[in-house]
């Protein structure tokens, strides 16, 4: 069943002279659907009831109409004039209740009638409605329904503002500017805002720069005549420190990427040395690599089907990426990383793909777009997270090269019993992050993480 709105009830009183009873209630409602969305040229049934002394109280008059709302979704009618269901317009006693204005709605599609509200009718007298009525909706929400000098019925909103806003981007290098759009409802007149670093501001709209590393708490505070509200975001901007670039002890360079509060390489590591200089031994043929055992010191790298030229990167045993068993890499969890970076954890990586929303989605964030290196359909690749992974294959423990364009795999530090680890890997047939573990005489591609 679909929930609809009677987004704008506006209402005045049509009377023969000063003082007397009304003689029906003029009411205009703009019908909306669930989405916002207007409700034009439809038949529409409206089913009024007056409830006395409370929402919940007696009804002591109802009545339907059946009416046609406009292009704009808009409906007027006269309450009062409808076909009385119980009760009689004429003889109710205004001044002897407080009275409330029950509304439904029927779009006559088999669903029945829905409750749209129901507000106080504090007075409904001639003289209280030239000088302004009031209601008050559901929620809480005081209108004021005013009469102007040309005889116009406008609904004024008396209501303190609910403050509400967004910011773009949520996360950088310093200097890291940021657009906040304020989006307070109930008509501020003015906003002060707080960015977390000493600074502050009172627009609407205001930009900021961030020079300082740091985690920062926006607070909007919106004001009007009738009150204030203030929306806390704890920690909503994060200002990193991601270097643009690294290199290795080869000298290659590598972009760099700030995912969360994560720096990450966005590119496969090709170092061919460790970090204290030694060289890493390279293995091209199938039986050589075969020999190697699910050890921490059977080290080896080499290129996918052997090409040097590869824009995959290299690929690592495990022995390799974590610097021969970390004897030849210069400082704690290191491994083949170059200095101030390291292999990521297994923790590390479900911090990445908790971030990017969780294992069944996370790789799409991750993927380069398009088929330029992976198969089609490269399903769900945004690379919204910039991480850039491209499908760069393995090397299994026979030697064999497998998957280049369907799969990218990446060690992680952290080992699974005596002969696996864990590591990820994404497909071209999903947006996953797939979590797993296998033998430490694969070959698997290799990002740093910073030491941040």
């Amino acid at each position: 069943m679909r929930k609809l709105q009677l987004l704008f009830f506006a209402l005045f009183c049509a009377v023969l002279s000063f003082g007397q009873l009304p003689q029906g209630i003029n009411l205009q409602m703009i019908v909306r659907n669930h989405a916002g969305a207007l409700i034009p040229e439809k038949q529409v049934e409206l089913r009024f009831t007056l409830v006395k002394d409370s929402i919940g109280g007696t009804p002591i008059y109802q009545e339907t109409q059946q009416q046609t709302t406009n292009l704009f979704g808009l409906v007027n009618v006269v309450l009062g004039q409808g076909t009385e269901v119980f009760g009689n317009f004429a003889s109710i006693q205004w001044q002897d209740y407080n009275l409330y204005l029950k509304q439904e709605l029927d779009l006559q599609e088999g669903d029945g009638y829905q409750d749209m509200g129901t507000a106080p009718l504090l007075s409904v007298s001639y003289a209280m409605v030239s000088g302004g009525l009031r209601l008050q909706s559901p929620n809480g929400t005081e209108y004021h329904l005013e009469v102007t000098d040309q005889g116009d019925v406008i609904a004024v909103i008396h209501a303190a503002p609910e403050a509400s806003f967004t910011a773009t981007p949520l996360e950088g290098n310093p200097p890291l500017t940021v657009t906040f759009t304020g989006q307070s409802s109930n008509a501020p007149t003015s906003w002060q805002w707080d960015f977390g670093d000493g600074a502050t501001s009172t627009e609407q709209h205001p930009v900021h720069e961030y020079t300082a590393v740091g985690d920062y708490t926006v607070t909007l505070s919106a004001s009007n005549a009738y009150g204030v509200d203030m929306e806390i975001k704890e920690a909503y901007v994060y200002v990193g420190s991601c270097p643009a670039t690294v290199t290795d002890i080869d000298g290659n360079s590598y972009n760099t990427v700030l995912i969360g509060e994560q720096c990450w390489m966005q590119e496969n590591l090709k170092v061919t040395h460790y970090p204290n200089g030694d060289a890493i031994p390279y293995i091209t043929d199938g039986g050589a690599w075969d020999a190697l055992g699910d050890t921490n010191t059977d080290d080896a790298y080499c290129y996918y089907d052997n090409n040097m030229n590869s824009a995959y990167g290299v690929l690592y045993s495990y022995a390799a990426a974590i610097g021969d068993n970390w004897a030849r890499d210069n400082a704690e969890g290191q491994g083949i990383c170059p200095e101030g970076w390291h292999l990521p954890t297994d923790a590390e990586w479900i911090t990445l793909t908790d971030y990017l929303g969780g294992e069944d989605v996370a790789g799409g964030k991750m993927k380069e777009v398009g088929t330029g290196h992976w198969q089609s359909p490269n399903t769900g690749a945004t690379n919204e997270s910039g991480f850039t992974a491209l499908p760069g294959g393995y090397r299994d423990y026979y030697g064999t090269f497998r998957n280049v364009g369907n799969h990218g795999t990446w060690w992680s530090a952290t080992v699974y019993g005596s002969s696996d680890v864990w590591y990820r890997y994404l497909s071209y047939e999903t947006a996953n992050v797939n979590r797993n573990n296998h033998y430490k005489s694969y070959g698997f591609s290799v990002r740093c993480i910073w030491n941040n």
